[in-house]
């Protein structure tokens, strides 16, 4: 069965160096970067206490209505 992604955050690092994450319903976190130009396309499945405490404003803004108490659910456990 394949997870339902809820919220992500997407960014750009020195111009063309992808830096997302993406949060999943059970609250693992895929994060997909590069490390350079000819190290790319990275993956890593984190935590969500991992994740940079100013992408979490970014799921918040990502988020669908019906997923929002949910997503504030999973950050609520992280305090």
């Amino acid at each position: 069965m394949d997870k339902r992604k809820i919220a992500s955050s997407q960014k750009t690092r020195k111009l063309t160096l992808d830096d997302d994450y993406t949060l999943f319903e059970d609250g693992t976190v895929l994060h997909e970067y590069d490390n350079s130009q000819f190290d790319f396309n990275k993956e890593d499945w984190i935590e969500l206490k991992d994740v940079p405490k100013e992408r979490l404003s970014d799921f918040r803004k990502s988020v669908k209505p019906e997923d929002a108490d949910l997503l504030e659910k999973l950050l609520a456990n992280l305090n």
